[in-house]
């Protein structure tokens, strides 16, 4: 059977196949031994090959992971070598930043359009509590497109709180395939809760 991993605990996988079923999923011990450079053998995103466990309903085996198109990585930890995938076979990765409380500092987004580069990821970046800048917004806006004119990404300002300010983002991101990522504090949850209400995510929701 196929099926696209939806979340990770570490051990166990979530697959879904095309049909809508969902599967708990582990990897078989020989293919977590595979000479591989990364600390996770099967990621978010990652369409599978796996096979039915006859022993306990709803469990299965993953025993292949196909070609991937794309994907986002980070260093597994400080110590470590090796490059943990955060998701792949994506159509975009979105980094939401703010300008204030906390501030998201131009290196870091650079870091992430960097990352999204080397590894064929179409990137973002959504700009949240924009109606923290006041009177600044206008000159916050007009340098932060000239400092990105030429580096072939989109970049959108608003603010979670504010529901017709990210009709434009959520227009244009409907029914792909997305990474949302940022510093703490930056408004991951709030702007998840605001583009799919229904999901409600806490407010310690991993990404």
């Amino acid at each position: 059977m196929e099926g696209t991993v939806t979340k990770s605990t570490g051990s166990w996988y979530m697959v879904r196949t095309d049909d809508g079923h969902v599967w708990q999923a582990r990897t078989r011990g020989k293919m977590r031994l595979q000479g591989l450079d990364t600390s996770n053998p099967v990621a978010v995103g990652d369409r599978v090959l796996f096979e039915e466990d006859t022993n306990y309903e709803n469990t299965a085996s993953i025993v292949d992971v196909y070609p991937r198109n794309n994907w986002v990585v980070r260093k597994a930890n400080k110590l470590s070598s090796k490059r943990q995938i955060l998701a792949s076979n994506l159509d975009a990765a979105v980094l939401v930043a703010s300008i204030i409380s906390p501030r998201t500092s131009l290196g870091f987004i650079d870091r992430f359009l960097v990352g999204c580069e080397a590894y064929h990821v179409p990137s973002i970046i959504f700009l949240n509590k924009a109606d923290l800048l006041g009177d600044q917004f206008e000159s916050v806006k007009e340098e932060i497109y000239r400092i990105y004119e030429n580096a072939h990404v989109e970049i959108y300002f608003g603010s979670a709180l504010l529901p017709e300010s990210i009709d434009l983002f959520k227009k244009n991101t409907k029914g792909k395939r997305i990474l949302l990522a940022g510093h703490s504090g930056v408004g991951k949850s709030t702007l998840m809760n605001a583009l799919y209400p229904r999901f409600q995510c806490p407010s310690r929701c991993n990404f």
